[in-house]
C-alpha cells in the first residue's frame, strides 16, 4: 500500500478511486438494479404466460368475439369488442413465450413480436364513443403522420396497437388496433371536422379502465423515462411495456366503464 499527496491535490491511494461517489452514481446503481429485478420478474411472468396458454405455437389461439353492434356508452359488461374482419383472416406473425395470454374473462389473444404500442390522448371521451362504433380514429397532423409511418413500416406478421386514454380522466380507457393507413375522412365523424381531416380504421380489443396507479410504476425510455401515465399524444411505448399494460387490463377484477 502506497499513497502519493500532492499540494492541492487531492490524496491518492492503491486499491481506491479518486473520484468520491455521488448520488447520481447512487441512482444509477439503483436503476440498474431495479432493471435487472424487474427483467427476473418478467421472466417469471413469461414462463407463467407459457403455461397459461398451453401452446407455443404461432397464430392466435382464440377469436375475439364480435358483439352485433357497439354500444353508445361503455357501461354494458362487454370487454372486448371487435369490429372489421376476423382477425384470423390476416397474416399471422411467430410468436415467442412471451407474447400476452390473457386468461381473466377477457378470451385470450397474442401480440406478435416487432408489434408496436402507441399512447393516444383524446381531448373528449365522446371521441372515445364515435370511435368504438365506426371503427375509426384520427389524431392531430403529426400523430397522424407518426401512426402512418408506423402502419406503412411494420414488419410482416407485426401490429400496430394504440392504448387510448383521455386528458384529465386518470386513467387508461381501452386498446385498438390500427387496421389501416390514412384516409381522407367521407363523413363528419367529429366535433371539429377541419382539425381531423382523415381518418384511419381500427379495430377495438378491449374497452375498459384502467386507473392510472396501476401502471405508474411502468417507465418509458422512449420518453426520457418517464411514466407512461406522462406519455403525450402517439408516444411510442416499448413492446414489453406495452405488454404488461394488457396484462393488466385483464387482471382487474370487473369491468369498469369510461
Amino acid at each position: 500500500m502506497f499513497s502519493v499527496k500532492a499540494s492541492g491535490s487531492p490524496k491518492i491511494t492503491a486499491g481506491k478511486s479518486c473520484r468520491e461517489r455521488t448520488i447520481e452514481d447512487s441512482l444509477r446503481d439503483l436503476e440498474i438494479f431495479l432493471r435487472a429485478r424487474k427483467a427476473r420478474k418478467d421472466t417469471a411472468d413469461e414462463n407463467t404466460v407459457q403455461t397459461l396458454s398451453g401452446s407455443s405455437d404461432s397464430g392466435y389461439s382464440a377469436l375475439l368475439s364480435e358483439p352485433a353492434s357497439f354500444q353508445s356508452t361503455f357501461t354494458d359488461n362487454s370487454l372486448i369488442q371487435s369490429a372489421g374482419t376476423d382477425i384470423n383472416n390476416e397474416s399471422k406473425g411467430q410468436f415467442s413465450p412471451s407474447d400476452v395470454a390473457l386468461t381473466n374473462k377477457i378470451p385470450t389473444f397474442k401480440i406478435p413480436n416487432l408489434s408496436r404500442f402507441f399512447v393516444i390522448k383524446s381531448c373528449r371521451s365522446e371521441h372515445i364513443q364515435i370511435s368504438t362504433k365506426n371503427g375509426v380514429w384520427s389524431s392531430t397532423e403529426l400523430g397522424n403522420r407518426r401512426l402512418s409511418q408506423a402502419y406503412c413500416q411494420r414488419e410482416p406478421g407485426s401490429r400496430i396497437f394504440l392504448l387510448f386514454s383521455v386528458n384529465g380522466s386518470g386513467c387508461f380507457c381501452g386498446l385498438a388496433e390500427m387496421t389501416s393507413n390514412l384516409r381522407d375522412a367521407k363523413a363528419n365523424f367529429w366535433m371539429d371536422k377541419k382539425r381531423f381531416q382523415k381518418v384511419f380504421s381500427v379495430r377495438w380489443l378491449i374497452v375498459r379502465n384502467v386507473p392510472n396507479r396501476q401502471v405508474r410504476h411502468y417507465l418509458n425510455p422512449m420518453n426520457d423515462m418517464k411514466s407512461v401515465t406522462q406519455s403525450r399524444d402517439t408516444q411510442e411505448l416499448p413492446l414489453e411495456v406495452g405488454r404488461s399494460i394488457v396484462k393488466i387490463f385483464g387482471e382487474l377484477p370487473e369491468p369498469l366503464s369510461l
